[in-house]
């Protein structure tokens, strides 16, 4: 007679008992349990759509930000300029589509709306002038329309006959903020069907959205409404039935006035699995008790207890050594000796897993040194031929086996050198991928175009197209023309290049136009800076690998400390590099190194061209 066939034949009544007294025991536990657990998921719900609608208005303020922060629209609020309204003001449908908002103004302190410009609701990839009802709403609503200098964008919900929207808005300054406000640039974006069938798929959840009439709700929204004021948490639970659940939240507007009220609602699985655990209570209890009446038997049985000991200490052994090539010893044919047995086979099936792992593990390495193999022979290395005019000299040290970072020089003419150094967002080997499309379309734009600002932009182009990703790259794009001095820098979100001066190695910070990252965005202008150096200047750039390096205790290497090993550096260009290479390192003093670090110095020796060393 089996060992299960004993502990069936002895302890069936007891079984019973105990099921039964377990499962009324149980059940209520269960029960509220799972309730907590539901209502605590939907509260997470309701703060994840709160979040969204937050982070919705968020953004359309960041806009407004940048839209008021724009030196040439600051510009023109003085000039007048009508060909910038074409140029650079008017978006069109698309384009207030593609910025995701329905109504762009730009409006004076004094004399209202200088320029509007709104999608057309009666025609689709059109706009028009903002018609009396948005102007009213702009002129009711100051705070958020003409902030001050000092309050900075602004942001709220309004609801205008019923209709909710987003209403931002910045004052407009110049890029230093220096200057007094001349108005400010207003976005509003409509909180219609599409916006929140957008927002309801972004979050996964349904919503419905009542706004307030002038007289508040009727029935059950009424209800809701006054039950949600007395809540500590701003929002409300409630079944809908067996099948659906819903929470509650009232959106207010910028004077804490209420406008609307939002359901969000979702289907039960948890109330559904609480209902399956409790039908699987009481099969779920039949099985430990089974478990626990089996150990009692084999407590009972001397020669059963021997074995289990055994087998206890022979899997202990084995966890301890991590040896997967040991085996347990369990014989027999009942229960202990066929679970002896497959836990030999799970052992012999782990030892084969892990030495596929192992081999796995060995290719991958393999491939990822050749991959960094071949983007280092990428990088540009003949840093001596400089025909006595120039002296130039980069150096990059992956964070990772394939980095990011990348820098390349190359001439245009004889006398025009030109340099790029740049940042790839991510790490590893997408980073690596994407760094490589971007030094090619780069070098492929500079032997199309002379222009720095259109061989950039050209690049932006290429790489924003299927950039499926968002993947995106920083970069410091130079010419110098050798024969003159003149040098003209493109910076797309880069670090701030550093000007070493004369022979007293005087260093200073060059403060460029800041321009997007590449591949953020196709069809964006570039402009360059120019300056001018004089014999013996050197320009120092870098990645921010190099200032954002951290020490043990997570403290930046720094700007500081940046200027202060430039200032100590002498030599050649290849040394000042390692002068700084050196300090970033020594800072770090063993820490892990988190991004790529690339430096690169040019320094101008002398007015001259590439031929004067050809000849």
């Amino acid at each position: 007679m089996s060992l299960r066939m004993k502990v069936i034949a002895v302890l069936v009544p007891v079984m019973a008992l105990l099921l039964t007294a377990l499962y009324l025991l149980m059940s209520g536990v269960i029960s509220r349990g799972f309730a907590q657990i539901e209502e605590q998921h939907m509260q997470r719900n309701v703060q994840r759509v709160r979040a969204a609608l937050e982070q919705e208005m968020q953004a359309v303020r960041a806009s407004a930000r940048d839209w008021g922060s724009w030196t040439d629209l600051y510009d023109w609020m003085e000039s007048g300029d009508s060909g910038f309204v074409e140029r650079s003001l008017r978006l069109g449908a698309e384009g207030l589509e593609r910025l995701g908002i329905d109504l762009l103004a730009v409006r004076a302190h004094a004399g209202g709306i200088r320029f509007g410009e709104q999608l057309d609701p009666g025609a689709e990839d059109a706009t028009i002038e903002p018609d009396a009802r948005m102007r009213a709403l702009i002129d009711a609503h100051p705070a958020l329309a003409a902030p001050s200098k000092e309050a900075g964008g602004q942001v709220g919900l309004l609801a205008d006959g019923g209709q909710l929207l987003i209403m931002a808005g910045s004052p407009v300054l110049d890029s230093d903020e220096q200057r007094a406000s001349r108005g400010s640039v207003i976005l509003v974006r409509l909180l219609d069907e599409d916006f929140m069938a957008r927002l309801s798929d972004r979050v996964g959840l349904s919503l419905a959205v009542s706004p307030a009439g002038p007289e508040g709700w009727q029935g059950e929204p009424a209800r809701l409404a006054v039950a949600l004021g007395r809540s500590p948490s701003g929002s409300l639970i409630k079944a809908l039935g067996e099948e659906r659940i819903a929470g509650y939240f009232l959106i207010e507007g910028p004077g804490g006035e209420t406008l609307a009220l939002v359901e969000v609602s979702q289907d039960r699985p948890i109330h559904r699995q609480g209902q399956l655990s409790l039908r699987y209570l009481l099969g779920v209890f039949m099985l430990a008790a089974v478990a626990i009446l089996a150990a009692l038997v084999l407590l009972l049985n001397n020669v059963v207890l021997r074995r289990i000991l055994q087998l206890s200490a022979e899997v202990n052994q084995i966890s301890r050594s991590s040896d997967l090539r040991l085996r347990t010893s369990a014989e027999g044919r009942d229960e202990i000796g066929h679970l002896g047995r497959e836990m030999n086979d799970m052992l012999r099936a782990l030892e084969a897993a892990a030495e596929k792992e192992r081999k796995y593990i060995r290719e991958i390495d393999a491939s990822l040194k050749l991959a960094a193999s071949i983007q280092s022979s990428m990088l540009s290395r003949d840093f001596g031929d400089g025909a006595g005019v120039v002296d130039l000299h980069a150096q990059l040290i992956p964070a990772k086996t394939v980095g990011g970072d990348f820098y390349d020089f190359f001439w245009l003419d004889t006398h025009r050198l030109a340099f790029v150094i740049a940042d790839v967002s991510g790490k590893g080997v997408p980073a690596g991928l994407f760094m490589v499309k971007a030094k090619s379309v780069i070098k492929t734009a500079a032997s199309v175009f002379s222009d720095p600002g259109e061989i950039v932009a050209r690049a932006n182009d290429e790489l924003s197209a299927g950039n499926d990703e968002s993947m995106f790259v920083t970069a410091l794009f130079g010419v110098l023309d050798t024969a003159s001095g003149e040098l003209e820098l493109v910076n797309a979100g880069h670090n701030p290049p550093m000007l070493i001066e004369g022979p007293q190695r005087s260093v200073r910070e060059l403060r460029l136009e800041q321009q997007v990252v590449l591949g953020a965005m196709d069809g964006l202008p570039y402009a360059s800076t120019r300056l001018h150096l004089q014999p013996g200047d050197r320009l120092f750039i870098y990645t921010d690998g190099v200032n954002e390096a951290m020490d043990p205790d997570n403290v930046e290497f720094g700007y500081a400390r940046l200027v202060e090993s430039l200032s100590a550096a002498s030599g050649d260009a290849a040394a000042i590099d390692a002068a700084v290479v050196d300090a970033v390192q020594a800072f770090a003093r063993g820490a892990e190194q988190s991004d790529d670090i690339t430096v690169m110095c040019l320094a101008w020796l002398r007015p001259g061209s590439l031929a004067d060393g050809l000849g």
